[in-house]
């Protein structure tokens, strides 16, 4: 089984999951299936019903696909099965789709899932990764959260990838 989050502008919109190669599924996230004003994926996959099934990769995931000669470069300089449709989603429409949406692998950090909207992740010049602790959030801290960069160790604020 494999997964993919998928993005409308940057707002998770939806997972699209291979249950096997002749069963797949896409469910709106609830959230953004609750939002009246938050479009659908695709005109095939309306918001009518939150989940969907299909014996074959969806045609509008289908079509986010290179083909022909671009197909057969990617997928010997990526080193996927061209065959492999679900591999080769997941391996090349995480940027630079052509429209609103991108897909990337639900393996991938997320911030909005593990922190919570607009929380942020501070990386230092050393590579380490912290989250604002507790107590910098007007909680009790349990002293086990990493602390938070400051001066010339701050390199650089990421901001969640959802908004």
């Amino acid at each position: 089984m494999r997964r993919a989050n998928v993005f409308y502008n940057g707002i998770l919109a939806g997972e699209l999951t291979e249950l096997s190669l002749s069963e797949y599924v896409f469910r709106y996230d609830d959230a953004y299936f609750a939002d009246r004003k938050m479009p659908a994926v695709s005109l095939t996959l309306p918001k009518t019903q939150q989940e969907y099934r299909s014996e074959h990769l969806f045609p509008y995931f289908y079509n986010l696909l290179s083909e022909g000669t671009n197909r057969a470069l990617q997928s010997r300089l990526l080193k996927i099965d061209e065959n492999d449709n679900f591999g080769l989603l997941l391996a090349t429409a995480g940027t630079d789709t052509i429209g609103a949406i991108t897909i990337r692998d639900c393996l991938d950090f997320s911030t909005e899932r593990i922190l919570g909207p607009g929380r942020e992740i501070f990386a230092t010049s050393e590579g380490d990764v912290g989250v604002p602790t507790a107590s910098e959030e007007g909680m009790k801290s349990s002293g086990t959260e990493p602390k938070r960069p400051t001066g010339e160790n701050f390199k650089q604020v990421l901001k969640p990838a959802v908004q």
